[in-house]
């Protein structure tokens, strides 16, 4: 049995995640998501009221044509862990409305796969 079975032989993991960022009551993390076609105007509003979670803000701002800049906030800080499954959340919400994404903070979507599918199975989704 050959190792590398004719395959990539490189270990790809995620990105890492953007800088946490700390105020006085809460943490976020900024992200800009690249979807694969336009961006309509009212996507952002649309999407802040698609992901009401309890303990979190989600702000969206919209730089045509095909880019989404989202910061998501904890208030009041209750850990990491929560707050980047929350991001992770809110990419994926993001990603069934505006399509597929091309980029997330600059790497390929298909980095981030495997981490997509954990937050799949980690937490449900709202339909």
């Amino acid at each position: 049995m050959r190792f590398n079975d004719g395959k990539d032989s490189e270990i790809r993991v995620a990105p890492p995640p953007p800088k946490l960022q700390v105020g006085p009551d809460s943490q976020w993390m900024d992200w800009t998501i690249v979807s694969s076609q336009p961006v309509e105007e009212s996507v952002p509003g649309e999407l802040e009221r698609a992901i009401p979670i309890a303990g979190y803000s989600v702000q969206i701002e919209r730089s045509p044509p095909n880019t989404l800049n989202i910061r998501v906030c904890q208030h009041p800080i209750a850990g990491y862990t929560e707050l980047y499954d929350t991001c992770l959340r809110t990419l994926l919400i993001c990603e069934r409305i505006v399509g597929t994404l091309e980029a997330i903070n600059g790497f390929p979507r298909e980095r981030y796969w495997a981490t997509f599918v954990v937050a799949q199975n980690r937490c449900r989704l709202p339909e």
